[in-house]
């Protein structure tokens, strides 16, 4: 009983390196066929690898980077919500976060849904009168949010 125990613990061990293997082989390629053919879903797929990885944040930033210089891509309202979310969120890096979303309105200024992360994102970062500003542009483009900034920040302050 006990050799079969062994046996199995061996050939256990020996499948849980040929899928770390695996995994670092796949890991290794799919940024290389993203390249060849840029796409949000491939760029997704190959950050997939990267986020428990320690140390793998400059990976992740020229991921994004390079992304981001492929002109099909620069337009992805999903690929800059994705980048917002990481640098404000999982990197905590509340200047990136901030870069970030400038580039991302200036690139894709219809995008509803992108202006409001800003805001619910980088509320504690920008100042009222920054969080103002951005809401007048909001409406020159028509953009138009059922409230007012200053509502919703009052709110905010009363809730914490």
């Amino acid at each position: 009983m006990r050799g079969n125990i062994e046996q199995a613990r061996k050939i256990f061990d020996m499948a849980l390196l040929s899928t770390e293997a695996a995994t670092e082989e796949l890991r290794k390629k799919v940024p290389i066929l993203y390249f060849w053919d840029p796409s949000v879903i491939a760029l997704l797929f190959a950050l997939s690898f990267e986020w428990d990885k320690v140390g793998s944040d400059n990976r992740i930033h020229s991921l994004f980077e390079r992304a981001l210089a492929d002109d099909k891509l620069q337009k992805s309202v999903l690929l800059w919500r994705c980048y917002l979310a990481y640098e404000a969120e999982i990197a905590c890096n509340a200047s990136a976060a901030r870069r970030v979303f400038f580039r991302a309105i200036h690139a894709c200024p219809w995008s509803k849904r992108l202006w409001l992360d800003g805001f619910q994102k980088l509320s504690s970062i920008l100042t009222l009168k920054e969080l103002s500003d951005l809401q007048e542009v909001m409406r020159e483009k028509e953009l138009n949010i059922r409230t007012d900034i200053y509502e919703i920040l009052l709110q905010d302050e009363t809730d914490t």
